[in-house]
């Protein structure tokens, strides 16, 4: 990962990887974070705290393949639900309960919602998983 970070560079260009690639104690100005694992709020304090660029992308709740409600019946929901409610008030109500220095919240460059459709049959249901958790994240 080193080399092609590199490699990345001479094309003025950085590398974008999930919060793994934090263990691997790469160049902070060579390397975006995506912070996808909300259960592990450690990586994101360590990212921001190191200084990397970070996008923030939690499965909970921005994974839009988990179902929205114990009511729905299909696509996936190991760890809880995705609602529509968590989503609007993302990240704000979420910021305390990570510890983060409001001083490290200036690495953090925007957020993203991930819709992984291995589960997703069609178009109609690629909508029902979208909308309107994608226009909650966008407000």
């Amino acid at each position: 990962m080193h080399r092609m970070s590199d490699s990345l560079l001479t094309f003025g260009k950085k590398q974008i990887g999930w919060d793994e690639l934090i263990d691997l104690h790469l160049d902070a100005q060579k390397t975006v974070i995506m912070w996808w694992r909300h259960d592990k709020s450690e990586y994101l304090k360590e990212a921001l705290a190191k200084g990397y660029i970070t996008i923030l992308c939690p499965r909970k709740p921005l994974y839009l393949d988990f179902i929205q409600y114990k009511e729905h019946k299909w696509g996936r929901q190991w760890d809880g639900f995705c609602p529509l409610e968590d989503i609007y008030n993302f990240p704000d109500k979420w910021y305390a309960s990570w510890g983060i220095p409001e001083s490290d919240l200036n690495n953090i460059i925007g957020m993203q919602a991930n819709l992984w459709t291995e589960l997703v049959q069609n178009t109609l249901r690629l909508d029902f998983m979208t909308f309107p958790r994608i226009c909650a994240l966008a407000e």
